[in-house]
């Protein structure tokens, strides 16, 4: 019986057919994951060339002291196109889907009628979770949309519209902590890209998930710049 078994198992008829079907399953896993990551990156390309638009008509609008580099109004972006809320939820459900042993918790200054909050109620929708909220101006937890209450010793991964200093997100984390819950990663729409974030960030080990960079954006918006006045420099000659 062993000598049968062993003579199966280094058939070379048997050992061609198991490398084939092996490659052959590497190939087409290869092939699916690409694919999904292509179709992400096209995707997100798609949302920041949106964003740029948006975000280019409302910068003249912006008090003169936030007329800097780290400013953008996501906020009122999304309030004012909402065809942009169903964007910018389903690039924020891509990534939170990852993480499915996680508590999702919104967390604003104070939550209103805005854009952001509208994204919550997206996200529940697309992921079929239960979405938190937490305001930092109220010293309590707020849990609306279906949300679960957050403790004992539970994993939270915040969202936020965006990224600035990151002092928000620390104090969401301490408030969150004194429920006993842990954040462990935060997902902003828009990272601004300032240093002392980072130095907020390493302290208290949250890593930082962001959708776009503000200098992707501003970029962007720098080339679509450039094209129109060399499209204009054209014509006049």
């Amino acid at each position: 019986m062993l000598t049968f078994m062993v003579r199966e198992f280094f058939d070379p008829l048997n050992l061609l057919v198991s490398i084939a079907t092996s490659v052959l399953t590497f190939i087409i896993l290869y092939i699916a994951f690409h694919r999904k990551a292509n179709r992400w990156r096209l995707q997100r390309l798609a949302f920041l060339r949106k964003i740029a638009s948006v975000h280019k008509n409302y910068q003249s609008e912006a008090p003169a002291y936030r007329h800097s580099r780290a400013y953008i109004d996501l906020n009122k972006i999304l309030m004012r196109n909402p065809d942009l809320v169903e964007e910018a939820s389903s690039r924020l459900a891509d990534v939170l889907q990852r993480y499915l042993d996680a508590k999702i918790c919104f967390v604003e200054k104070n939550f209103g009628s805005g854009g952001i909050l509208t994204i919550a109620g997206s996200i529940e929708n697309k992921l079929r979770r239960p979405v938190s909220k937490l305001s930092l101006v109220r010293d309590v937890i707020s849990i609306s949309l279906g949300g679960e209450p957050i403790g004992n010793g539970d994993k939270v991964i915040l969202v936020q519209d965006v990224i600035r200093t990151g002092y928000e997100t620390v104090e969401a984390a301490q408030k969150l902590k004194r429920f006993n819950a842990i954040v462990f990663a935060t997902v902003a729409l828009v990272d601004c890209e300032e240093l002392v974030k980072d130095e907020a960030f390493n302290k208290t080990g949250i890593k930082l998930i962001s959708i776009l960079k503000l200098s992707e954006i501003e970029e962007y918006i720098a080339k679509q710049s450039c094209r129109s006045d060399v499209k204009v420099m054209a014509g006049e000659d």
